[in-house]
């Protein structure tokens, strides 16, 4: 059954509310070229992609005149396309954010239509398709999240969210018919050191020439040898400070290198990029957060780098991708958690952690820091209690096979369950037969039967009978469970003794 469509029949049963009010405010831009008048375009792309985006009934949308009208819808849609002329194409860029409620992800897509050298008809023809595919690539992510909102759904998860990218395979400009430098440059056969000369020989005439500039974006992409390809990278740095193809097919560079010698010039060159060139460019280093192909140290300073950038679109989801993740280097997990959790706001991490906390401990991960990092950012510290989503899921890593001390930092935060009762203490005393578990099973069960006096009755006879039936075997950690569990029957019984 369709996902939109179990979420709306629950949304009957449930009593469902209005559909959410989104302001929405679309603009065209373009340095020099223009081969569409930007209104047209304007009508033509909003038309498209308003068509694309949702069902009829998922939202309630609002033209608005301007940036100040656009922020007081409870949420907003910001349609963004521009025309570059150097590559001469299109390209459309949607954001869905928050506005006077704040509980949903962001999200942000991109398109590009390659429109030059065409009829005036094609060209409309052409940025009306990508307008349609970018609005059904956000309706993708966008609509569950908002029927949920819509129909009073428990907090959403992201669990099943991809990044709504599509990135587009960019071709490598051709060289020609190369000069001697160059040729020597690009010959993988030549000698390395002959192949670096020719570099610094053609090194001033990138920024202005053509023939240098695709030459050293061949190497850049594509040459053998890492050190000669972040090299090539440096030397591309003025020329891609204003040239868009240039910009584009660096972040193409980033996003399939593995290689931490090239990654670190392409990240600090990737800095620099403005305007929409900084959305392409964001959106790149959310792609290397989310993936396990990125290297641990680059991924780690991608994340730093996000972390001055805010809660931007799209961070939520690649967030949870990046926990998702089997990472095998370690430290992956927890830079994410470390740099970009504590800038997505609390109501909203739930939805990133939810796949994390459903599998932690069946996987390999980054380990106790990781783990005990996330846990004090999406629950927090203190006495207040936990919210029930969060109980259920640390529940479920008490009861499962793995790490004793995951368990163990499970089972302390659930002395904060939000509604202790009878079947949670049986659940949690239903461990104390796991080796290194039973010392803190028992200290956390007393200690929940003494906060919650009418439960002191049921405790007493449930750790009576654990006393009457077992005897716990000396442990190296964890002290000793024999003793613990004549102390902590002892207060129970004196607490119940006084009701």
């Amino acid at each position: 059954m369709n996902a939109l469509l179990v979420l709306a029949l629950a949304g009957t049963l449930l009593g469902a509310g209005e559909p959410p009010r989104v302001h929405y405010l679309s603009k065209t831009e373009s340095r020099s070229w223009e081969p569409i008048k930007l209104d047209e375009v304007n009508r033509v792309v909003e038309a498209a992609v308003l068509g694309a985006l949702t069902p009829p009934g998922m939202m309630r949308l609002e033209k608005a005149a301007g940036f100040g009208e656009l922020v007081q819808g409870e949420y907003t849609l910001l349609i963004e396309g521009r025309f570059v002329e150097e590559a001469e194409s299109y390209s459309i860029y949607l954001t869905f954010g928050p506005g006077t409620v704040k509980d949903l992800p962001s999200f942000h897509v991109f398109d590009t239509a390659a429109i030059g050298r065409r009829e005036r008809s094609k060209m409309i023809t052409s940025i009306e398709e990508t307008a349609k595919r970018a609005g059904l690539r956000l309706g993708e992510v966008l609509n569950p999240q908002l029927e949920r909102v819509r129909i009073k759904l428990v907090r959403p998860n992201l669990d099943d969210t991809e990044l709504p990218f599509q990135w587009e395979d960019l071709a490598l400009p051709s060289v020609g018919s190369p000069k001697s430098w160059i040729k020597t440059l690009l010959d993988v056969r030549e000698p390395d050191h002959e192949r670096f000369a020719a570099l610094e020989k053609i090194k001033s005439q990138i920024f202005d020439q053509a023939v240098a500039r695709d030459a050293a974006l061949r190497c850049a992409l594509r040459d053998p040898k890492p050190e000669l390809r972040a090299a090539c990278v440096r030397a591309l740095e003025p020329a891609a400070r204003t040239h868009v193809p240039t910009q584009r097919l660096l972040l193409q560079a980033l996003r399939e290198e593995a290689d931490e010698t090239v990654m670190r010039p392409l990240l600090d060159i990737s800095k620099s990029f403005v305007g929409l060139s900084k959305k392409e460019t964001i959106d790149t280093w959310l792609e290397l957060v989310a993936t396990a192909a990125t290297p641990a140290s680059s991924a780690s300073s991608v994340a730093q780098l996000l972390t001055n950038e805010g809660d931007v679109p799209n961070l939520d989801v690649a967030v949870a991708g990046c926990l998702r993740q089997e990472a095998l280097a370690y430290g992956k997990k927890y830079a994410c958690i470390q740099w970009l959790l504590p800038k997505i706001p609390e109501e909203r991490r739930f939805g990133v952690v939810y796949g994390y906390l459903l599998n932690a401990g069946l996987e390999y991960g980054d380990g106790q820091l990781a783990f005990d990092s996330l846990l004090d950012l999406a629950i927090g510290r203190g006495s207040k209690p936990i919210e029930p989503e969060y109980a259920e899921l640390l529940l479920a890593i008490i009861e499962r096979p793995g790490p004793v001390w995951m368990r163990r930092r499970a089972l302390h935060v659930m002395e904060r369950h939000p509604a202790p009762n009878f079947a949670l203490l049986e659940r949690l005393l239903r461990q104390v037969e796991t080796p290194g578990l039973a010392n803190t099973v028992i200290e956390i069960a007393g200690r929940i039967a003494r906060k919650s006096p009418e439960l002191a009755g049921p405790a007493v006879g449930a750790l009576e009978r654990i006393q009457a039936t077992t005897r716990f075997m000396p442990q190296k950690y964890g002290g000793d469970a024999n003793e613990t569990l004549t102390k902590t029957l002892k207060a129970v019984k004196t607490l119940h003794s006084k009701n």
